[in-house]
């Protein structure tokens, strides 16, 4: 009993120390890039305007010295719409200042739920957010300006607030259907089959398409493909009015889709977004997008928002004059037939409000990102940074250096607690540990490789010296050797010793 004892506590202790961790590491990596290759990797976007004028102009004109984004259209409040895209926007910058301002007054003031969700919106004159319930398009803002910030400056603690925030995006702001797969809830309470007549109702707009394939890299374990088709699919379903474009709300309680009830029937100021998120997510098509361009025809300096009601005439329309709201009727057209985009999407001009001025940037990052026979590159190269090259985004080094972090840390710990025990006389008393964490990683490999071979040379070794009597039990260490070997290297069916 003890030779079998000690043989298979050998074998086990060996899988602890060194195979263990280096193999559940491994598996780590493979389980998250398994349904992360399912989207097209994130091309990243921090830097591409290091340095311009255009975050100069922004940053001036509707971020507030606290880290609050105004906006200035809507009597000055703040909402994590808002606070998502200027974050996003001050990693595109390179201004790691501004992210951590924004960043910092977005958890201060609106990170007051119980879960990771941000309250929708915050109001100057009551100093406090006036509804904590969320809005799931900001939630995902957030998490995906974290995931940026976390790759371009390789800062993990930004990645682990975007897993937070997206565990909870997954776990209470989406919701299966049997008709339509996946569906984004625009917020955790408000807009379900008990909470609305015609319900789920769904926005469109919240399909923040282009964030979805870095969410892939940060919760690799949801099938962020499967949201992003979903949420197609009903785009190329919701066509509605003489237009046929897609409305703000749209009802998935009837057997056909429809307009919400209880909200304006308009192709309105949140589903203008949708042309610009499905180009930046590279999922526009001529059919997709052209009857949007349409509705914009190339020779109006402005777009319209479309009444979308029964019997509504074409004439039925609010018009949008501020030339940031323009951009996103250059990159639908642009989608639509190739048209290059005009002088005036190259020239942004700050004296406009928060909404329109935001829509402007995103769309010259997208456009930038995308690149293609649109784009004058001459006329680019003056408002984004020269320096910025499309390389693709990738959070595996943040997840590498954190678990071997962890495994140095491990090391560090056991070394020095050894230390207070054993005296070493020719050493100084404090051993201070210095290590590359590759070299650790590799020498595990060989040690624990090492520890099982010397096992099994004393095993045999002892059964050369054996009776062919006592082969039976020397047999049976072997056997229990064997099966904790194969315990370590996974073999599920390994019998416990």
């Amino acid at each position: 009993m003890p030779r079998r004892f000690y043989s298979s506590f050998a074998a086990a202790l060996a899988c602890l120390l060194f195979v263990a961790p280096a193999t559940v590491a491994q598996e780590l990596r493979n389980s998250n890039s398994a349904l992360a290759k399912s989207l097209s990797p994130p091309i990243q976007l921090g830097g591409v305007l290091k340095d311009s004028a255009i975050w100069t102009a922004y940053r001036t004109q509707f971020l507030d010295q606290s880290g609050r984004i105004v906006d200035t259209g809507n009597n000055r409040i703040s909402h994590s719409e808002g606070q998502g895209y200027g974050m996003l926007l001050a990693v595109a910058a390179a201004d790691r200042a501004a992210f951590d301002a924004i960043w910092s007054w977005t958890k201060g003031h609106l990170s007051v739920r119980a879960d990771r969700l941000a309250a929708w919106s915050w109001s100057d004159g009551a100093g406090q957010a006036f509804d904590n319930n969320n809005a799931s398009d900001g939630d995902i803002l957030i998490a995906w300006a974290l995931a940026e910030a976390a790759d371009f400056w390789e800062n993990p603690d930004y990645l682990n607030e975007a897993r937070a925030i997206t565990k909870d995006i997954v776990e209470k702001s989406i919701r299966s259907s049997s008709n339509h797969g996946p569906i984004l809830m625009p917020a955790t309470r408000g807009f379900s089959a008990n909470e609305q007549s015609d319900g789920p109702v769904v926005n469109l707009s919240y399909w923040v398409f282009p964030a979805f394939a870095r969410l892939a890299q940060v919760m690799p374990g949801y099938d962020w493909s499967g949201l992003s088709q979903a949420g197609i699919d009903l785009l190329n379903a919701a066509r509605f009015g003489d237009r046929r474009v897609p409305p703000d709300w749209l009802s998935l309680g009837q057997r056909t889709l429809s307009p919400a009830g209880g909200f304006n029937a308009r192709f309105g100021y949140d589903a203008i977004r949708i042309p610009l998120y499905v180009f930046w997510a590279n999922a526009a098509t001529p059919e997709r997008l052209g009857a949007v361009a349409k509705a914009w025809p190339v020779e109006l300096s402005h777009i319209t928002l479309i009444d979308l009601e029964p019997g509504a005439k074409k004439s039925a329309s609010v018009t949008l004059s501020e030339p940031g709201y323009r951009a996103l009727a250059d990159i639908a057209h642009c989608a639509a037939s190739n048209r290059p985009y005009p002088d005036e999407f190259y020239q942004f001009r700050k004296n406009q409000n928060y909404y329109p001025a935001t829509l402007h940037v995103l769309s010259i990052i997208a456009a930038t990102i995308q690149g293609g026979s649109c784009v004058d590159r001459a006329k680019l190269e003056q408002i984004v940074s020269q320096s910025w090259r499309p390389n693709l985004g990738s959070l595996e080094k943040l997840d590498d250096r954190s678990q071997d972090a962890r495994r140095g840390g491990l090391i560090q710990q056991a070394s020095l607690a050894l230390s207070k025990t054993i005296s070493l006389e020719e050493k100084e008393p404090d051993i201070t540990v210095h290590e590359n964490e590759g070299l650790v990683l590799y020498l595990r490999y060989i040690g624990g490789a090492l520890v099982l071979l010397g096992v099994l040379a004393w095993l045999l070794r002892q059964r050369g010296k054996k009776s062919p009597e006592s082969w039976v039990d020397d047999k049976e260490n072997l056997e229990g050797y064997v099966r904790s070997a194969a315990q370590c290297f996974g073999f599920r069916n390994a019998d416990l010793i």
